[in-house]
């Protein structure tokens, strides 16, 4: 279960944030002007001075003290100080697609995407655009408990950059472990977790992982991926095949996908389906 204090810690800002959040909107402003004005003063040197930082991970509060965030990190500031003056301020995934990176070797890919924050208006919702990506058109609201288990997610990314080490690998697979148990509806979440099992030798554990991964999103080719490679790993050609023909035809434009389609093919005995993919 998550303690109730943590989902909301995520959002909390301090005092005199909030009085500087409420200098900043006045009164008398529509909800879309203070809204643009609050936002514009997130990254402005003379209020809140925030800048954004792909690989500074924290809550609202940890990131108006620190000065730096990436997109969920900012996002959690801005509905922070956003719901203190009395907006009605939501995190939304914004990703057109999930994003993928693909981690170390073996073909198997971890699941990101961007999260970021919406405040609602006169004329529609009004989306943060920090990282300057351009107009959200597309976007699903989120609840804070799944922006919580972001922001574990996003804790176990960083401790896979640069030369990763099977310590490395325990730390994100606490970390996207904590993101399972904060919201077990998440997909990516169980694939990232499933992700780090496969490197920490605990393979039976992982293919659950993958396998509740795509029970929560039958659409999702990543998880597909990574379980029809681990199959491979194991020795199991048949369900690897199963699993990364399913996979292509979903989906064919995925170079690591195809890369592993053709292995499984190759020791099924079929050469010339091996080079096709």
């Amino acid at each position: 279960s998550t303690p109730a204090g943590e989902v909301a810690s995520m959002v909390d800002v301090p005092r005199p944030s909030v009085a500087m959040a409420n200098q900043i909107v006045g009164a008398g402003r529509s909800h879309r002007e203070a809204a643009t004005a609050l936002a514009d003063a997130l990254l402005s040197p003379q209020y809140f001075g925030l800048r954004y930082d792909e690989n500074a991970l924290g809550t609202a509060s940890e990131t108006l003290a620190s000065g730096a965030g990436n997109c969920l990190s900012l996002a959690a500031a801005y509905v922070g100080l956003a719901r203190s003056v009395g907006l009605r301020a939501v995190f939304i995934d914004a990703s057109l697609r999930v994003n993928e990176t693909e981690i170390a070797n073996h073909g198997l890919v971890v699941n990101r995407g961007h999260i970021t924050a919406a405040v609602a208006t006169e004329i529609g919702m009004l989306g943060l655009d920090v990282a300057r990506q351009g107009d959200v058109s597309s976007y699903r609201v989120m609840t804070d408990t799944e922006a919580l288990a972001h922001l574990y997610m996003n804790r176990g990314y960083a401790f896979l950059g640069g030369e990763v080490s099977r310590n490395a690998w325990v730390l994100a697979k606490h970390a996207f472990g904590r993101a399972v148990l904060i919201a077990p509806n998440l997909a990516s979440a169980w694939n990232n977790w499933g992700l780090a099992l496969v490197h920490l030798k605990e393979p039976a554990r992982a293919v659950a992982a993958y396998q509740q991964a795509i029970k929560l999103d039958p659409n999702n080719v990543t998880s597909r991926n990574n379980l029809g490679a681990l199959y491979l790993y194991l020795d199991d050609v048949r369900l690897a095949l199963e699993t990364l023909e399913l996979a292509a035809h979903m989906d064919s434009s995925r170079a690591h996908l195809q890369f592993n389609l053709a292995r499984a093919r190759e020791r099924s005995g079929d050469r010339l389906g091996a080079a096709v993919a």
